[in-house]
Order: C-alpha cells, then structure tokens, then sequence
C-alpha cells in the first residue's frame, strides 16, 4: 500500500485520523498510531512488521561475559575442571512505553517555551535600550541648540555692552561681565557636544552597531 493509493487515501487513512480522535488520553492515542503503522507496512510486506515489533519492544540489548578459574589446588587451577564462564545478557523493553516518552515531549515544550520567553525578554529589554538611547540623543541635541541660540543673544549683549563703553555710557565692569556670561555659555556648549556625541554612539551601539564576532 503506497501512500498515494486509493486504499490509503480513502481508507486507511480516514480510518486512522477518525478513531485517532476519538480515543481519550495520550497513551491509547500513541497505542493506536503504533498499531496503524503496523498494520500499514504489513500490507506491504508482513515480513517487517516482526521486526518494527522488535525494535518498538527492545531499545537496547547487551551481552557480557567473564571467564575465570577455580580450583582447590595451584596445579589444577588451568585445568578443565577449574574453568569457570559467566555470562549476562541485559534486555532493555520500551513496549508501550509512552508515558516516559510523552514526559520527555513535554520537557522539551517547556525548555522551548522559556527559551522563547528569554528571547521576547531579550528583544523588550533591546526595543527599551535603544528607545532610551535615542530619547537621550534628542534631548542632548535640543539642549545644544537651546545654547547655540543663547550664545548668540550673549554674543549681541557683549557687542552693544562695548559700544556703551566705548561711548561711555556704561563701565567696564559691565562689559567684562558679559565676557563672563558668555564664556560660561561656551563652556557649556563644549559639556553639551560632548554628551550629545556620547548619546549618539549610545544609539549606535543600542541599534547593534559595534560589536565584534
């Protein structure tokens, strides 16, 4: 029986998916999917089917053995009298074994399933590392035009301070003060490029950017 004849197709298949549902429980399931693919490859050759059984019932087979020898006297000790054989053999059986099986189905789903979970925590904890980095960057480069744009307005106070002084309007103390105001300015310009180029590799390196195989 071919897997695309009208015997699999229309009967034995049905036959297999319909009863499959209907039984209750894991075990009488897997019981019945064991016997389906018995009874399947002995319409093709009845002669596999016995060895499928066989090798569904024993998983593993061992053979040992020691040879030794016993005798009362040293001269009799290689004798054939003193030879003394032993042999084991260990059979292993898995028939119908599926509960174990099903265990180990279910730890395998269950390693899966936290596996994906570290992953999802992985891509959440990455999303938030870059959506921080970025945040940072704009606030950095929004801090820096705030000084661009003051550093102007000082730079014109300065300007019409020392025309005032010139004309002898105001002291020099004023005039000197505006130096200070607006060197202050410029420092803080140099402290706001610095932390908008660190933002900026934050981002970087929050996008993947950086890192070595």
């Amino acid at each position: 029986m071919l897997f695309n004849s009208f015997a699999f197709l229309y009967i034995f298949l049905p036959i297999t998916y319909l009863v499959f549902w209907h039984l209750r429980g894991k075990s009488p399931r897997y019981v019945w999917l064991a016997l389906s693919g018995y009874a399947f490859y002995s319409f093709w050759n009845y002669k596999f089917c016995a060895l499928m059984l066989l090798s569904t019932v024993v998983s593993n087979l061992s053979l040992s053995g020691i040879v030794g020898s016993q005798a009362l006297a040293p001269a009799h000790l290689f004798g054939q009298q003193g030879f003394q054989p032993i042999s084991v053999v260990g059979l292993r059986w898995r028939l119908f074994d599926f509960g174990r099986v099903a265990a180990e189905v279910e730890g395998a789903r269950g390693a899966n399933a936290e596996a994906l979970l570290q992953y999802r925590s992985s891509v959440l904890h990455a999303a938030e590392d870059v959506e921080d980095a970025f945040s940072l960057l704009v606030q950095s480069e929004n801090r820096r035009n705030e000084i661009l744009r003051e550093i102007a307005e000082l730079q014109r106070v300065r300007d019409l301070s020392e025309q005032s002084y010139t004309a002898g309007v105001i002291a020099l103390t004023d005039v000197l003060d505006a130096d200070r105001q607006l060197l202050a300015a410029k420092d803080e310009l140099a402290v706001a490029r610095e932390n908008s180029a660190r933002a900026a590799v934050g981002s970087y390196r929050a996008l993947g950017g950086g890192w070595l195989p």
